[in-house]
C-alpha cells in the first residue's frame, strides 16, 4: 500500500451491550488497518459507551436518535452519514480511504493485506469504492446462510472524498461512481445471539420500519424468509477476536482433526496455504474415483467438481456461487471450505 494512502473507520453504535453485538471484536478487528475510528454513539440504556471509551484511536461523537425518523429505518443511514460527514471535516487529505463496518461485522486477520492491496488498487486505478464478499452466519457459528434472500457482496471501503453517501437501513451506500470487488469477506455474526436477546434485538429493531401494531406481523415474516433460505455448515476459520464468544455459545472454533481424507481433485487447483491447513492427519489428491476406497466415499471423500452421474451418487448442497443474483463464483479455496465442512472436515487458520 502507498505510504501516503491513508485509511480511517467509521461505524454507528446504540444499544450495543443490551442486544449483545460483537461490537468489541468487530472494533478490534478494524484498528490495524485504520488510523483511527470515528463512531456516531446514540444515548442509549447500557454500558456501550464506557466500553468504546477504553479502545485505542476511538473518536466518539455523541449522538441523540431522531424518533421521528422512526418507521423508516433512515435513523442508521443518517447516523452512519454523521460518523462520515465529521471524519471527513477532520481528515482533509485527499488521498484517504474510510472503511465502515456495522456492530455485528468482523474482518478476519488473514484478509489484512488482501484488503490493503485491494484498497491500494482502486485508489490506484480510479475506483472510489471496495465492496467485499460475506459470510452470513445463521443461529450459530458453524452454519453458513447462502441462500436468495441474502446479499453475497457489499460496499464497505470508500474514498472518503467523494459523494459517497451511506443510504436506507445502512447496508449499503449510493453515489459510487466505480466499484471494485475484492475477494476478502466480511463475516457477518447479526443473527448469533442468545434466543431471549435475539427475540429481544429483532422486536426492537423493527420499530426502526413499522408502528407498533405491526412489529409482530412483521418480524413472523422476516422469520419465515429467513428459514426458508439454503444453509451450509462451516468449519473453517473465524477471526482470532471471535473465540472467547464463539467458545461461550458452545460452538466450534477449530475443529478436530480428521484422520483421512480423499480429495477428488488436483493439489495445484489451491493456494498452498489452504491446502497446508486442512485439518486432517493424511490427505490422498486422487485422480478417479477408485482410488478411494468405497467403504469411504460417503463420509470421507470430497468431489470438488462431479460430473453428472458423480453428483447423482455422491450429492453436495455446496454450488459454485451463493444463490443470490448478486452472487459472483466463489474461489476454488472457498468451494473447498464448503465441501470439506460438509463432510465434518476443518480448515485451520
Amino acid at each position: 500500500m502507498s505510504d501516503t494512502l491513508k485509511i480511517f473507520g467509521f461505524t454507528l453504535l446504540r444499544n450495543a451491550v443490551k442486544y449483545d453485538y460483537c461490537f468489541q471484536e468487530s472494533l478490534a478487528s478494524l484498528q490495524p488497518l485504520v488510523e483511527s475510528i470515528y463512531i456516531a454513539l446514540g444515548k442509549g440504556e447500557d454500558e456501550t459507551e464506557k466500553l468504546v471509551s477504553n479502545l485505542p484511536n476511538i473518536k466518539i461523537i455523541n449522538t441523540i436518535w431522531d424518533e421521528s425518523l422512526r418507521e423508516s429505518g433512515l435513523i442508521l443511514s443518517q447516523q452512519t452519514n454523521l460518523a462520515l460527514e465529521i471524519l471527513r471535516a477532520d481528515e482533509t487529505i485527499e488521498n484517504a480511504w474510510a472503511i465502515y463496518l456495522q456492530a455485528d461485522e468482523v474482518i478476519h486477520e488473514n484478509d489484512y493485506e488482501l484488503i490493503k492491496k485491494d484498497i491500494s488498487y482502486a485508489n490506484d486505478n480510479g475506483f472510489d469504492a471496495v465492496a467485499f464478499r460475506y459470510k452470513h452466519f445463521w443461529l450459530n457459528h458453524n452454519q453458513l446462510a447462502v441462500g436468495k434472500k441474502w446479499y453475497p457482496i457489499e460496499v464497505r471501503a470508500i474514498k472518503l472524498h467523494s459523494n459517497i453517501k451511506s443510504i436506507k437501513d445502512a447496508q449499503g451506500f449510493e453515489g459510487c461512481q466505480k466499484v471494485f470487488c475484492s475477494n476478502a469477506f466480511i463475516y457477518h455474526y447479526g443473527h448469533v445471539r442468545e434466543e431471549s436477546i435475539y427475540r429481544l434485538k429483532k422486536a426492537d429493531f423493527h420499530k426502526l420500519y413499522n408502528a407498533d401494531e405491526q412489529i409482530g406481523k412483521a418480524t413472523a415474516k422476516e422469520e419465515k424468509r429467513y428459514r426458508k433460505g439454503r444453509f451450509l455448515p462451516y468449519f473453517a476459520s473465524h477471526p482470532t477476536v471471535m473465540e472467547p464468544r464463539i467458545l461461550r455459545f458452545g460452538d466450534v472454533f477449530k475443529p478436530d482433526q480428521k484422520t483421512e481424507i480423499w480429495i477428488l481433485a488436483e493439489e495445484k487447483s489451491f493456494d498452498s496455504a489452504l491446502v497446508n491447513n486442512i485439518l486432517a492427519g493424511k490427505i490422498h489428491w486422487i485422480s478417479k474415483l477408485s482410488q478411494c476406497p468405497s467403504n469411504k466415499r460417503r463420509m470421507d471423500m470430497v468431489i470438488f467438481k462431479p460430473n453428472w452421474w458423480q453428483n447423482m451418487l455422491y450429492s453436495s448442497k455446496v454450488k459454485n456461487r451463493p444463490d443470490s443474483y448478486l452472487g459472483q463464483d466463489w474461489t476454488n479455496e472457498f468451494i473447498l471450505i464448503l465441501k470439506l465442512s460438509e463432510k465434518q472436515v476443518g480448515v485451520g487458520s
